[in-house]
């Protein structure tokens, strides 16, 4: 959760999709 990745993620994507594209 604390990847910058995850932050990108989470505005393209609801927080459902962030963690579950890991």
């Amino acid at each position: 959760m604390q990847a910058p990745m995850d932050a990108d993620v989470l505005s393209s994507f609801p927080p459902r999709y962030g963690p579950n594209l890991q």
